[in-house]
């Protein structure tokens, strides 16, 4: 607790209440320090509005949870204090909406976060199941406006994008707050807007919406930290896979080969950079990269299925090929996808 009754902003040097979570004159956040000061800040504030331990704690678990969780290795003990911070804390008025609203919106978006660089998991079905339990009891709640605040916005884009509802989806991510997560969500639906277009032969819509997402991915990364490898060089590979499209290979190389270099047992870099071989018409190095991905466990990972070959046009350049060392390489590579 802070002795004095105010304090001074450290961004506008304006005199603020000491337990101010928000400067009333820059509107800066006063969270913005270490993940430990973040949670001490929230703890003061929670004792002295409610000053019932049961509630201090519930909340203190929660946000550390949103704050010390990155890999969300124990989803459903995650969601459920996610779940529990937000039922506990609701039926007491004293406490700010928007100190829920910032706990609520870091547990949703770790979630999205994680699920948006991981989707084909057994831990991937688990996130997105609680994930939309968590939406499902906000919607319940419009009354109180926590449907307003990103996190919520994110996962419900998420959903969209899911159901291949990509406008919608788009139009829920523009409606939040520049962050790394809105464009990095912002690029992965404006990809599969792409993705759409080449299967109808829109090669105009093709061409300009792989641009807009080159451009989405990178300002996400402009916005990601190094701490945050796995989102990062997720995103890169995203930009590299636009390229591809846009034809712009030597570069796409580059990040792939890098992405490669730094984790020679992420088994979806594999397939990207033969795919990118195969559109560069290069089979040979495309097929060398995807034994060598199959080698190291891409099959038995769930990250490569068969439908990711002879579906869609990736491979085209490797199907046509005449030359028997070609095909025979080519149908090993199928009959292991059986």
């Amino acid at each position: 607790m802070c002795k004095d009754e105010s304090k001074t902003c450290p961004f506008c040097k304006e005199k603020i209440h000491c337990d101010a979570i928000k400067c009333k004159h820059c509107q800066s956040s006063l969270l913005d320090t270490t993940n430990s000061q973040k949670i001490e800040k929230m703890a003061e504030f929670v004792i002295k509005s409610v000053g019932t331990i049961p509630i201090m704690m519930t909340l203190l678990v929660a946000i550390a949870g949103a704050y010390g969780v990155k890999a969300v290795s124990d989803v459903h003990e995650y969601a459920k204090k996610a779940k529990e911070s937000a039922e506990s804390i609701l039926s007491h008025e004293q406490i700010s909406q928007r100190l829920v609203q910032h706990t609520l919106n870091v547990q949703l978006t770790t979630l999205v976060d994680e699920l948006s660089v991981d989707s084909r998991s057994d831990k991937a079905t688990t996130i997105r199941k609680e994930l939309k339990g968590l939406v499902g009891d906000i919607r319940q709640r419009k009354d109180l406006g926590y449907d307003k605040c990103s996190g919520y916005l994110f996962a419900t884009a998420l959903f969209e994008y899911y159901d291949k509802q990509y406008d919608k989806a788009e139009e829920l991510l523009l409606k939040t707050e520049d962050s790394a997560t809105k464009f990095r969500l912002l690029g992965i639906v404006t990809a599969a807007k792409a993705e759409e277009a080449e299967n109808n032969n829109k090669i105009a819509d093709v061409k300009s919406l792989s641009q807009k997402a080159c451009y989405y991915y990178q300002e996400a990364e402009k916005r990601l930290s190094l701490e945050e490898n796995k989102l990062l060089n997720k995103n890169k590979a995203n930009r590299a896979g636009r390229m591809v499209v846009l034809g712009q290979f030597g570069e796409a190389e580059k990040i792939y080969k890098e992405l490669i270099n730094k984790d020679r047992d992420h088994l979806f870099y594999y397939f990207n950079i033969a795919r990118l071989y195969s559109r560069w018409g290069k089979p040979e190095e495309s097929l060398n990269y995807l034994e060598e991905g199959i080698k190291r466990g891409l099959i038995e990972s769930k990250e490569l299925s068969k439908s990711d070959l002879i579906d869609g046009n990736d491979f085209n350049n490797i199907k046509t090929d005449k030359r028997n060392t070609v095909i025979v390489r080519w149908n090993n590579i199928l009959n292991k996808l059986k």
